[in-house]
């Protein structure tokens, strides 16, 4: 029997076996192939994310190089403020109305 999918009958197959016509269906891929080609997919995704973890931590150096100079900036703005108003940068202030 089959299974309606999209008004088309289509057959049930399970390990290389057809349910409907009862026979064995040939195997697309030997085991020979089909170990080596595993293989080959385990070591390209195993690359793939040994690729993937040294860009992670070449972006995380890049970071925290660039959360340094974010700090340095912010504290020299902090200081020409209060340079210029010869008083506590304004972000230290409290708003007139208090």
């Amino acid at each position: 029997s089959g299974v309606q999918a999209g008004g088309h009958l289509v057959k049930r197959t399970h390990a290389g076996y057809d349910w409907q016509h009862r026979t064995e269906l040939p195997n697309p891929c030997p085991r020979g192939r089909m170990s080596h080609a595993i293989e080959e997919t385990i070591a390209h995704l195993t690359r793939t994310i040994e690729d993937l973890s040294d860009e992670v931590a070449r972006q995380n150096r890049a970071l925290a190089v660039l959360e340094r100079r974010v700090q340095l900036l912010l504290g020299r703005a902090a200081e020409a403020e209060a340079e210029a108003q010869g008083g506590a940068p304004l972000a230290d202030q409290r708003p007139p109305h208090w």
